[in-house]
């Protein structure tokens, strides 16, 4: 019984540990998180209405960021929007191009010189879409992606969020980081 125990209890600490290094790098913060690679994987369907998920980032029992699919009517049918949710001062790391989420690539570094976006609780679109009297068009850093990363802060400590998002399909959330 203990042997089994022990045995299990093994495998839920291997399963936290990073399979290599693919991932952002988070500043002088980074030895205080821990990698959460969820199994299953979290998955918000499509075209349901309004599919969520949330996540604690801190440990404090409150959810810091909601991720929601929701349907759209657009001009020739429905589409699937991606948004996110934030609460507890959490920020999100926005593009300088266009103040969408930014959708990060590996190996790139979060720190206080990122572009925050401002702490109070927010709705910020990863995938939409945008119409005029023609036609309408995509819009967002995450769409059709496959392993990006949202950058987020809370407080003074950086973490990250490895997701695959497609327009017309589920949003995935592979990993994520916990600060301890």
């Amino acid at each position: 019984m203990k042997a089994t125990l022990i045995l299990i209890l093994l495998s839920l600490l291997v399963s936290c540990e990073p399979d290599s290094n693919d991932s952002v790098k988070t500043g002088s913060s980074s030895n205080n998180l821990l990698i959460i690679k969820p199994n299953p994987i979290l998955t918000i369907p499509p075209y349901q209405s309004d599919a969520t998920d949330s996540l604690d980032l801190n440990s404090d029992n409150k959810f810091d960021i909601k991720f929601v699919k929701k349907v759209t009517p657009l001009l020739t049918g429905f589409g699937s929007v991606t948004a996110i949710s934030t609460s507890n001062t959490l920020q999100i790391v926005l593009s300088k191009t266009n103040n969408f989420p930014d959708s990060l690539n590996v190996n790139i570094s979060l720190d206080n010189n990122s572009n925050w976006s401002n702490p109070e609780s927010a709705i910020y679109e990863l995938q939409s879409y945008k119409c005029n009297t023609s036609n309408c068009e995509s819009i967002g850093n995450f769409i059709n992606v496959n392993d990006k990363y949202i950058g987020y802060k809370l407080g003074s400590k950086f973490g990250w969020i490895k997701i695959d998002n497609s327009a017309d399909g589920e949003l995935l959330v592979k990993e994520y980081t916990v600060i301890k």
